[in-house]
């Protein structure tokens, strides 16, 4: 299949670090700007067997992310990985893979330790799968270093490659919902409703409405 994109991002030099930690889709650079429209209006994707067009669309939301990505790797040519991360509730840290930072860093990964006991949590920075990797991940992503249940665990990776080389971590400035399991998944999806889609001003009443049933 073809990918229809020229650079998948413009280089993002024309924004400050401080530009960059309040980025909205209003601030970014006009090519960037159009960029984010073309993707999210589903004008790049890939051709199927038969020729045919099948859009790719990317929600601003992503397409911010993944600008935010290359920003941190222009900045930082030399790192192995960067690994996005948001904060969670102290309540909650045992339900993910918890950011451990080295010694004297604060952006650093030293490891990821997966559903800590509650208050034995390094930070409450939770990584949650959003990451930028170079090629030599690839050398612990192989059938002799199977983690948990017998498969390649990408974190377990990252982890063994932040031994050796430096692997940034980044917060992001979106927000991010888990959809691990059905009542979270149902939470993100009402969320989306409500603030996307067109009926979404309408739940409210329909819930009311099943209430009186």
């Amino acid at each position: 299949m073809a990918l229809y994109a020229r650079s998948f991002f413009p280089k993002p030099g024309a924004l400050t670090d401080d530009e960059m930690a309040k980025m909205t889709y209003a601030n970014l650079p006009p090519e960037a700007k159009q960029q984010c429209d073309d993707w999210s209006a589903g004008k790049f994707g890939t051709t199927n067997e038969a020729g045919e067009f099948i859009p790719i669309r990317m929600s601003k939301e992503d397409y911010l992310e993944q600008y935010y990505f290359v920003h941190a790797y222009e900045k930082n040519p030399g790192v192995e990985a960067i690994i996005m991360a948001q904060t969670v509730g102290k309540e909650v840290v045992d339900k993910y893979g918890i950011i451990s930072f080295k010694k004297n860093s604060k952006n650093e990964l030293d490891n990821i330790i997966e559903k800590p006991d509650l208050g034995t949590e390094p930070s409450q920075l939770a990584s949650y799968g959003r990451y930028l990797l170079k090629p030599s991940i690839f050398k612990f992503l192989n059938p002799m270093g199977t983690g948990k249940d017998g498969e390649l665990w990408t974190v377990d990776a990252i982890t063994q490659v932040a031994k050796t080389k430096k692997v940034l971590v980044e917060q992001t400035n979106g927000e991010w919902m888990t959809t691990g399991d059905p009542e979270n998944y149902f939470r993100a999806h009402l969320k989306y409703v409500l603030e996307k889609e067109k009926y979404g001003n309408k739940v409210l009443s329909w819930l009311n409405e099943f209430k009186s049933v």
